[in-house]
This record gives structure tokens, sequence and C-alpha cells, in this order.
């Protein structure tokens, strides 16, 4: 139809014909029935055909609506329609085009919708008052699912299906022809796994959307496809990888009712390259020698996987935690191992005559880790290490030889682990040892203990941690230790009374940093003016300072006005209840490096480890 202009006359005649036929004779409208609108404007009549619409096609979640062009039409609104009487109307958008998709239109359901031409005038917008309305029955589509396949286990993952209130997840076995229904899931979670399911098995699954929309739960007009998976074999693990010249010995922990295993290398000294077989291995064995594709002197990573026939068709289990190795150095290891209190004996057969040297780890009982004891020569093969050893623990030991190659340092494989209990401390008697933590943050009730803040870095705080961190290695030598304060909190305890919780004790230390001008950098030990702390004093600043990398100052020894007694409070009430202490200054923390080198703990962890160190050798027990 093209859009006329209806004079004075044709709208008489129009008038006239309807109270012919009467006016109350007209039909309403229906699915795909739209009447045109005549419309005024500027003292004229204009007539606006309706369309009529149909679907054009369906999908999840989406209905295309297309109809016929309307030539007078500036464009076409789109409209969904919803309530009980179809009194509501949401317009979803324009369009110039035939047609227009609908999305998330909900499955399961009848879905109305309405298609309205325009028109503009002079800029105003005009509409076809009688637009056509057409109710869709949108089917519940079936989720799309793929599935993800673990050695004992399946992961399910489905896209949403518009309209669903939930999702039903189904096994299927293929001899009995049975579903059986094994998980329901609703709201937005669409992911599920299976679990405790046997490796490489054939497993089949089906989702299902279901939809409560009609009052009842009803599943998706048309089922998906099934998908059948099969689970991958167990993952084997290297145990060990050892190597003597171009010989590489194999062990690893079986991955159960297996076809066989397979071992793959890759030259890493050849850029480019990509991992080959080395062969496949029987199910029966868990270790392999070879020096197939060997070269001496190169670097070599190797990686393992089990497999099986299912069905006709071969499955893998996911590759094994890829092990490195140097075909040139040869593996050493340990024969013997022998403690005397927190100390090591060890002895290990040789490497290679053209190594660096061997390094020892070790792993105590209650840590996650392996630390490093040290490097040894390689002209020895014994050693004994008391650093970093702890007393009456369960460790676990290895050993690798090293050498540099091109300027790169290459590693033998690791030695087999041996575990020992370590020695307990021997002690002739429990000496007790009270460590100060100097000032308080916040200060206390007498007033006379205090803070020292500087740029960030507190005195308090500092001489907390580093006493804390010294009480454990303390302990570890067997010491009783007690700390005249535990907090960092603001608390009523006097510095004449700091000093007096040395009763009893052997040996008392106060732990402090020291302020002046911005270069000073010197440790010092305050001895008490009794002469009895002068060794351990000497002892203790050189310690630090040779940990801090700061120049040494010595001993000091300070008095009080009567020229007799300690300057210091706590040195002072110390002598008082009968014990000669020491109070190390640790540098200077208005120097910018060592106050730097003080805020980070594992710094003071170094100093908490020599310092306990030097009081151990000072009373014989290191």
């Amino acid at each position: 139809m093209k859009l006329r202009r209806i004079t004075t006359f044709a709208l008489s005649l129009v008038a006239a014909a309807a109270a012919v036929s009467g006016a109350n004779n007209f039909k309403p409208i229906t699915a795909y029935a739209a009447k045109d609108e005549i419309v005024h404007h500027d003292g004229n009549a204009y007539e606006i055909p309706g369309v009529e619409a149909k679907v054009k096609a369906q999908a999840n979640g989406t209905v295309t609506l297309s109809w016929n062009e309307v030539l007078e039409a500036d464009r076409y609104a789109a409209y969904k329609i919803s309530g009980d009487n179809n009194e509501n109307r949401e317009l979803i958008g324009y369009t110039t085009d035939t047609s227009f998709t609908f999305t998330g239109v909900e499955g399961g359901r009848v879905n109305t919708f309405s298609i309205v031409s325009e028109k503009q005038l002079d800029g105003d917008n005009y509409t076809n008052g009688a637009p056509c309305e057409i109710n869709v029955t949108q089917p519940l589509y079936a989720p799309v699912f793929s599935l993800t396949a673990y050695s004992q286990s399946v992961r399910i993952t489905w896209k949403e299906s518009v309209g669903a209130t939930g999702y039903r997840i189904y096994t299927y076995d293929p001899v009995a022809k049975k579903y059986t229904r094994i998980h329901n899931s609703y709201g937005t979670t669409r992911a599920y796994n299976v679990k405790n399911l046997t490796p490489a098995t054939n497993y089949t699954f089906v989702v299902r959307a279901v939809s409560n929309a009609s009052g009842s739960n009803k599943a998706d007009d048309k089922m998906a496809p099934r998908q059948t998976v099969t689970t991958k074999c167990i993952t084997p693990e290297f145990t060990s990888l050892s190597n003597v010249t171009n010989n590489v010995t194999f062990k690893w922990k079986t991955s159960g009712d297996v076809g066989g295993y397979q071992i793959w290398l890759r030259d890493n000294d050849t850029q480019g390259s990509s991992y080959k077989k080395l062969g496949n291995i029987s199910a029966k064995k868990t270790a392999l020698t070879t020096n197939k594709n060997i070269t001496f002197g190169k670097n070599y990573s190797f990686k393992l996987r089990s497999y099986k026939k299912v069905d006709g068709k071969w499955v893998y289990s996911d590759w094994s935690t890829v092990k490195s190795t140097y075909t040139g150095i040869k593996t050493p290891e340990i024969t013997s191992l022998a403690t005397s209190g927190p100390n090591i004996d060890i002895s290990w057969s040789a490497s290679d005559s053209n190594i660096k040297g061997y390094q020892l780890w070790m792993k105590a009982a209650n840590s996650t880790k392996y630390v490093k004891l040290g490097n040894i020569s390689a002209k020895k093969l014994t050693a004994f290490f008391s650093d970093g050893v702890p007393a009456s623990t369960n460790v676990k030991l290895r050993m690798r030889a090293y050498r540099k190659i091109n300027g790169a340092w290459v590693y033998s494989p690791w030695s087999k682990v041996k575990q020992m209990t370590t020695g307990a401390m021997p002690l002739a008697k429990t000496y007790k040892i009270v460590l100060d933590p100097g000032h308080l943050k916040g200060g206390n009730a007498a007033g006379n203990d205090y803070d020292n803040e500087w740029y960030g870095y507190s005195e308090a705080t500092m001489s907390l941690t580093l006493a804390k961190y010294m009480r454990t290695y303390l302990e570890g030598y067997g010491f009783e230790v007690q700390l005249t304060r535990e907090t960092d909190k603001a608390w009523n305890l006097d510095l004449n009374d700091r000093g007096k919780m040395a009763k009893g004790a052997d040996f008392f230390l106060s732990l402090h940093s020291n302020a002046a001008g911005e270069s000073a950098q010197s440790v010092y030990s305050y001895c008490s003016v009794d002469g009895k702390s002068d060794k351990i004093g000497k002892m203790l600043s050189a310690a630090v300072a040779k940990t801090m990398g700061v120049p040494d100052g010595g001993i000091i020894h300070l008095y009080s006005d009567d020229g007799k007694s300690d300057y210091y409070c706590v040195l002072r009430n110390a002598a008082k209840v009968g014990v000669s202490g020491v109070m190390v200054e640790h540098s200077y923390h208005t120097n910018a490096y060592s106050r730097e080198w003080l805020k980070k703990k594992s710094n003071l962890k170094k100093l908490a480890a020599a310092e306990a160190k030097v009081i151990a050798q000072y009373f014989g027990f290191a």
C-alpha cells in the first residue's frame, strides 16, 4: 500500500459506509492481522497500514518474526507483551527491516509479541493504532553440554537453556539401555563434577533442561544427543631419576590397571627440540635403565605417562611432572650418617672427577621444603654440619654434585633421600637466658620507657621481633628462655622491674638500636661494669656487625653518677639480683642503610641465629 491523503469527501463516504454496516460490527485484531490507521495531520487525513507478521525462525532464547513491507512506514516497533490480559507492553527495539529477532525468550511457554508500523510527518511520529499481535509457543530447548575427562572424574558443563528453572544429569547404560538420574541442578549453576569413577572406562551422560512455568516440572521438548567420554589412566610420577655417565635410571609409582607406560625425552641443549618417545614399557615394571637416544654430556628432560586400550582405542594418562638431568654428572649417594647433639656427620660416594663440588640439603619434619645446609668441596667425601641443624628432630637429607658448563651451573640428579633423627643438646645443666626487647610501643605508666620511631621504623617492634626469633633458636640449643615482655602494646612494667626479672638467670641480654647522626653505623655492646660479661659482649658485637655488614665498635662500660654502678637501668637492676648482662645496640636506626636492614624480618632471623649461636658457644654448646 501507498500512503494516501484522504479528502473530506472521501472521509464522509467512509463514515456513511460505517453507518450502513454498523459501527459495532468490526472484528477484534487476531494473530497475524492488523488494521490500517487513519491519522490527521495539518488538516489532512493519512492512512498508515498495519503489518501481517509470522514466525520466521526459533532457537534457544530467540524468536525471529517477519512481515510484509509497508511502503508508507518509516520504521517498525517491536514489543513483547505480558500480563494475564496482555496489558503490559515492553518496547524491545526498532528496525527498518521486515524482520526482528527477540532475545531472552523463555522456553516451555507461550510468548506474545507485537509489531507496529510507524510514520513521521513534519517531525511528528505516528503509529498504527491497531498493531499486529502474535502468540508464539517457544519450545524448551535441550542444553548444549560438554564433557571433560580426568582419571577418576568427569566435569560436565552446559550452556543455558533459556526459560529452564533447573537441569537434570543422567548416566546411560548402553547394555541395559537405561538412564539413571545422578544430579539435579537449580538456579544459575551450569557445571557438575561426577566423582569416584574408574580410570580408563567409558561413561555416557546427557543433560536435560526442566521448566516449571506450567506449574509442574516439564523436561525439554527434545533430549540432547548422549555423549560418551573415556576417563584417563592414572598419572604415574617419577620417584627417582639418576644417571651414571649416559645411562639413566628411572623409577616411578604404579598407575594400577594399565596396559603399560611411555617415557619421552627432550634434548634441552638443541634449540627447538621436541619430545620424542624413548619406548613403551611393560605395565609390570616400575623401573628402567637405558642409554637409548641418550648422549654423554647433554641436558635432557623426561616425562612419563601410562596407557591402556579401551574398546579398541588407546587411552592415556596426563603427563607426569617433568624431570631433568645432565648426562655426565654421576649422582652421589649418601653412604653413612651419624649425629652427636644437633650435628650431622655425613659420608657419600664420589661423583665425577671434574665436578666443582657437592650440595647437602635438609628438610625437617615440621617443614614443607628442603633448605641447603651448604656447599662442600669436590675433594671431600665427608662433612660435619652444625649450623642450621635442629636438635632432636627427624630430618630428611639429600645431596647432588654440580659443575659449570658453558657458563651455566649444571647439577646431577638428587641422591636417594636418607632419614635420621638428630641428637639432643648435651647439657650439663639447664641454663636460663633472659631477653629484654628494648623500649615499649606506647610507653608505660611509669613514663620511663618509650618507643623510638624513625621513618617507619620502630625500635620496640624490631627488638620484640628479634627476641622472639632468638628464643626459638636458643630453645633449639636447649636453653630456658624468658622475655621481659611478650607484647608491643603499652603496659605498666617499670624499667627497674625489667632488670630485676633477670633474677635466677645465667645471662641477661637487652636488645636495642642506637640513634645519632646519619653516618653512624657501628655496633656496640654495653657490658655490666663488673666486667663479667665482657667476653660474651665482644662476641655478640662482632657477630652482629658481621651479619649486618657494619663496623664493630666492641664493648663499652658506662657508669652512673655514683661512678660504681651501671648507667643503664636494666643492667643496673640485673646486677642487683646477681646477673651480669649486656645491652647490644644493633647499629643506628638514624642511618638509612641500617634502618632499612633492620626493618626486614628475614634479616632479623639472620641476626637471631647469629646471636643465639654466640650464646651457645659461650656456654659451651656449639
